[in-house]
């Protein structure tokens, strides 16, 4: 027999699974947080009455002399923030100097890329040209060997309609 037909095994691993769950359950609330027990503290005192309290004098202490402040130069004008302000304008300066110097070259580039294009179209279109008049040459013996042709067809249809009839046939 191959499978267990009871299913013992699984059902004594769930009942071992559920004990444990409910003990664990059982043990961490049982030993919870227990309540603290008051412990005497370990100091040594004694106890005093308001009568037997006695008032120590004030001690007032004398302020001293106030100081006499020396009058200093005045002090010399902070220049920090307008060596960084001219700092800054020269750098925006040449910040702008080099985006302009991009730009012209940019702006080179894209006339002699356009050049360049304008160029190779007009060479396109003067071999297209050149091979437009080739062809048209060419389209043009053949249009005339063509029509030859077909001249020769036409002729030798009338001289049969002329054989068969006597006369030529008006519609072709």
């Amino acid at each position: 027999m191959d499978r267990d037909s009871h299913n013992v095994i699984p059902f004594t691993l769930a009942l071992l699974l559920h004990v444990l769950l409910f003990g664990s359950l059982i043990f961490a609330l049982d030993f919870g947080d227990r309540p603290q027990i008051a412990m005497p503290l370990a100091i040594t005192a004694t106890l005093v009455s308001e009568d037997e309290v006695v008032e120590q004098p004030k001690v007032v202490e004398e302020l001293p002399p106030p100081k006499v402040e020396e009058k200093l130069p005045p002090p010399e004008p902070d220049t920090s923030e307008q060596d960084r302000r001219e700092a800054e304008e020269r750098k925006r300066r040449e910040d702008a100097l080099v985006e302009k110097e991009r730009l012209n070259r940019i702006a080179k580039e894209e006339v002699e890329r356009k050049r360049k294009a304008e160029e190779e179209a007009e060479k396109r279109r003067r071999r297209r040209k050149s091979a437009n008049v080739s062809k048209l040459s060419a389209s043009g013996r053949q249009k005339s060997s063509v029509s030859a042709w077909r001249m020769n067809v036409y002729a030798k249809r009338q001289r049969r309609q002329v054989r068969r009839s006597g006369t030529p046939n008006p519609i072709d």
